[in-house]
């Protein structure tokens, strides 16, 4: 995804620079180098800390880099993610009807509704999943259902952003670096 943004007269305003062209141009690259690195920050701690998406591997927070193109006078900060399923958290969607089976066991297995089961220590590991000996003891109370696979409807993600979210946020302090920036370059 890659959020663009445009300065309406910017030929104008390139014309009336004229020979601080070069200044104004090293200067914008910089700030906006350094807004882009302020916006990534603020995607992984404001957006992706919990807030906009509950944090389960870090992966997604990790996968967010900033990246400055410069072409020939068109300097475009981009912040995105690489991931495949930061699109749909970030706008929304529906996931396609698809069929899960086991990759590494005979069948797939999950509590039944309402089963009232409290393991013991033995049987939960220290990132919370069922032992093996967890589940044999459910399964001997008849409190687990199996199958070798289960066609699963698709979801509907409801949108979380936090790219644009985080773009929203910074606005403000985007405008007043670049503002300043040409200001600073042209003095």
């Amino acid at each position: 995804m890659i959020i663009a943004a445009q300065i309406i007269g910017a030929e104008t305003a390139v014309l009336n620079i004229g020979a601080r062209k070069e200044a104004v141009s090293l200067a914008l690259v910089k700030e906006v180098t350094r807004l882009s690195f302020l916006l990534a920050d603020k995607v992984k701690t404001d957006f992706l800390t919990g807030q906009a998406l509950k944090v389960q591997t870090g992966r997604l927070r990790r996968s967010i880099v900033p990246k400055v193109v410069d072409e020939g006078g068109l300097i475009t900060g981009i912040v995105g993610t690489n991931v495949e399923y930061a699109a749909i958290h970030e706008l929304g969607g529906q996931t396609r009807p698809h069929r899960i089976e086991p990759k590494n066991k005979k069948a797939l297995a999950w509590a039944l509704k309402g089963a009232a089961f409290t393991p013991r220590k033995s049987h939960v590991t220290s990132t919370g999943r069922m032992t093996l000996a967890g589940k044999k003891a459910m399964a001997k109370q008849g409190m687990l259902q199996f199958a070798k696979g289960v066609n699963h409807p698709g979801s509907k993600i409801p949108e979380r952003s936090f790219l644009r979210a985080a773009l929203n946020a910074m606005t403000s302090e985007i405008r007043e670096g670049l503002e300043a920036a040409i200001k600073g370059a042209l003095e």
